[in-house]
């Protein structure tokens, strides 16, 4: 099983994610509308790899990820966002950290593409 924790302000984009990503029957989502929220579950659980939208109120995705690296946590990261700032362009130069441009168009259309991210990332074969 890989397990996932998805980061998003928006509940129902966690919800939509967690039934299509758990759908498959091989990842197990943990949602989190909050950095703050995801930051805590992440210390004290396992990740196989962290989904983060990086417009989070409060500590953004790359504060977020800032803060798993300073605690130990070296899980892959995926921060998806529509706008990309300096800040962004250095943090997605280290190494397990990836960048998924998921806000443009109808975001559920983005889901199988971020599915299809979780499999690449993590080295598991797409199955469906």
């Amino acid at each position: 099983m890989i397990t996932v924790p998805y980061v998003d302000e928006d509940p129902i984009m966690c919800s939509l994610v967690s039934r299509i990503f758990e759908k498959t029957g091989e990842i197990v989502v943990h949602s989190s509308v909050s950095g703050e929220e995801a930051l805590a579950w992440a210390f004290t659980h396992h990740a196989d790899m962290i989904v983060s939208d990086n417009g989070l109120p409060g500590i953004s995705g790359t504060d977020l990820l800032k803060a798993l690296v300073a605690g130990g946590i070296s899980a892959p990261f995926v921060v998806f966002t529509r706008h990309v700032n300096e800040s962004l362009k250095t943090i997605v130069k280290i190494p397990g950290v990836f960048r998924f441009n998921g806000r443009e168009g109808t975001e559920e259309k983005q889901i199988p593409k971020r599915l299809r991210f979780v499999y690449w990332v993590t080295g598991v074969r797409e199955t469906g």
